[in-house]
Formats: structure tokens, sequence, C-alpha cells
């Protein structure tokens, strides 16, 4: 329980201090070098590790995975600490849950599909995720789009810590499990 409360308390502090890491080292550290040098090597690689892995001890941060793009090419990834409660070694690629930073990126999609004409907001979930269901009878068709993203379908806003999907679990299977929530 500690964990899993540490790591939703550090899932935004670990996309700020990456996204802060980020800025930091393409606007400080790679500001001397030169286009054709940044695409092979990275300078200062050892000062960019030393950097991190600091700011982990400090702010208490269990595991890190870093990515440097510079001009549309990604330059460098490295993991640092670990992943889970396991002690898993993190990688440049072990995924992350974003939370509820994750709402303004599906709303930007649901929305940009809504300009292309290929959903309607007022629409139920069931015209496009005919298997989609909820306990309550007769709420999982009339549940819509539009309910979901400004929380009034009635179910609970909390539901991802209430019911936490299993690291294994698709998205699907997260859904389809709902089935059973008032």
């Amino acid at each position: 329980m500690f964990w899993r409360t540490r790591l939703s308390v550090l899932s935004l502090r670990h996309l700020l201090v990456a996204v802060f890491l980020s800025v930091l080292i393409l606007s400080g550290l790679l500001r001397e070098a030169d286009a054709a040098s940044v695409s092979s090597t990275i300078p200062n690689r050892h000062a960019i590790d030393a950097y991190v892995t600091a700011q982990m001890q400090r702010l208490h941060i269990p595991g890190v995975a870093l990515g440097i793009v510079h001009q549309n090419q990604v330059v460098y990834t490295q993991g640092y600490g670990v992943a889970d409660p396991a002690g898993r070694s993190m990688t440049a690629h072990t995924p992350f849950v974003l939370a509820s930073i994750s709402k303004s990126f599906t709303a930007l999609a649901i929305m940009q599909l809504v300009e292309q004409g290929k959903i309607t907001l007022d629409a139920p979930v069931q015209r496009y995720i005919p298997w989609f269901q909820v306990a309550t009878p007769g709420a999982s068709s009339q549940i819509t789009i539009r309910n979901l993203l400004t929380h009034t379908s009635g179910l609970s806003p909390y539901l991802g810590g209430i019911r936490p999907a299993s690291p294994n679990e698709s998205v699907e299977q997260f859904v389809r499990a709902m089935r059973t929530t008032r």
C-alpha cells in the first residue's frame, strides 16, 4: 500500500522532473554541441547521468526514464533506479502511469476525432464500444462520451484508485472489468 501511494504521489513528480530535466539538459548541457555531433554522440553524458542521479536522491524518486530529442531525433535514452517494488530496473522504455495528466491528452484526441466527424460527443459509449457494460441496470446504454470527459457519467472519478489496473492488464481488460462497477 505504501509503495502504491508513493507511486501515485510521485507519478506527477516523475513527469515534471522528466520534463524539467529534458528542458534543462537541452538548453544547457547541449547548447554548445553542434547538430552533427549531437546526432552521433551526447557530450556530457556523464554530467547528465550525474545530474539525474543527484536529483533522484534529493527528491527521493525511485526511478526515472529519460529521453533526449534534438532536431526530431532521439539522441539519448537512459533508465535510472527501480521501476517497481520488486526492484526491477528502470529502463528508457519502462511505461509510466500518467494518472490525471492523461486526461488532457485523452480530451485532445477525442476532440480531434469529433472534428474529423468520427465520433459524436453525445453518442452513447456503446456505439463505439458495444461491449461496454457497468453493473447499474440501464446505465451502460446511457453513458455518453461527453459524460466520460466531464465526469458526469455517475462513475466514480476515483475508479482507477478503487480498482487499480494490474501491471499486465490491458486497457480493454480494465474496461471490461467495469461490468461489476455500479
